[in-house]
C-alpha cells in the first residue's frame, strides 16, 4: 500500500491550498492536497516536513494529524495520511512547477479533486 503525507494549509480568508497534478500523472488533470509518499524508514510527519519544503518551500511548524484515509483506486491502494497545518515557515511557492490555487471549502467539494481526497473535504466541512 502506498502511504502518502498530505498537508492541509489555510490562508487568512480560510481558504485550502491545492497543487494541479503533474501532467504524466493519472488524474492528470484533477487537483490535490500538497504532500507526497512516504518514503522506507520515514515517519509520516517527516515525508510532510519534506515534501511541503520541496514542492512549497515551506517548512511547517505546528500541526496535528487527523484520521488516514485508506481508498482503492483500480491498480492499487493509498493511504493518505493527512495533517492541518496551523503554522508554516517560509512563502509557499511552486518549486516543481505544478500550479497552486487557493479555494473555499465550498469551492473544493465542486472542483476536480482526486477521489482519494474526497473523504478530507467532507470532514473539513463537518468540523469546520
Amino acid at each position: 500500500m502506498l502511504q502518502v503525507s498530505i498537508g492541509i494549509i489555510k490562508n487568512s480568508s480560510d481558504q485550502i491550498l491545492v497543487s494541479n497534478r503533474e501532467k504524466k500523472k493519472i488524474y492528470n488533470d484533477h487537483w490535490e492536497f500538497p504532500g507526497g509518499k512516504v518514503q522506507d524508514r520515514e515517519l509520516p510527519e517527516e515525508a510532510l516536513v519534506r515534501e511541503l519544503n520541496e514542492e512549497l518551500g515551506v517548512v511547517p511548524m505546528q500541526f496535528f494529524h487527523i484520521d488516514n484515509i485508506k481508498y482503492h483506486y483500480t491498480d492499487f491502494t493509498v493511504e493518505l495520511i493527512p495533517f492541518i497545518i496551523e503554522k508554516y515557515s517560509g512563502v509557499i511557492t511552486s518549486k516543481e512547477g505544478q500550479g497552486l490555487k487557493w479555494f473555499s471549502l465550498e469551492q473544493l467539494n465542486q472542483i476536480k479533486i482526486i477521489p482519494a481526497s474526497k473523504p478530507i473535504i467532507k470532514y473539513l466541512l463537518a468540523n469546520n
